[in-house]
């Protein structure tokens, strides 16, 4: 709907946190090891950016809010786990209601 398509930038520090799935989200936090996020579930030709800003954590991982949420790397695998790394970024543009396609990304992005 039009209302999604409004530039929203989330700041989001709580592990576990689900991300909205629209505008950018500006992912951060204070602990220096591993965390995770859930990623909502896509909406046809919704885009979506995430960044990781400068923080202590080695990591940051995007999983679906459901098994069948899956993000389309760039040869068309359906996998289910994005990791990213500090100053990484990852956009994605939904394809359906359970389907992410990456259309950008920087280094410090994997997905499997």
């Amino acid at each position: 709907t039009f209302n999604r398509l409004h530039l929203a930038i989330e700041a989001v520090a709580s592990a576990s946190a689900t991300l909205v799935n629209y505008g950018m989200s500006h992912l951060t936090s204070g602990t220096s090891t591993a965390i995770a996020f859930n990623m909502a579930a896509p909406v046809a030709s919704i885009l979506k950016e995430v960044f990781i800003g400068n923080s202590s954590a080695s990591a940051f991982t995007l999983i679906g809010t459901a098994t069948t949420i899956l993000f389309n790397s760039s040869d068309g695998a359906a996998l289910a786990t994005v990791t990213m790394t500090k100053g990484s970024c990852i956009v994605l543009r939904g394809l359906s209601a359970t389907t992410w396609a990456v259309i950008g990304r920087t280094g410090g992005v994997t997905i499997a």
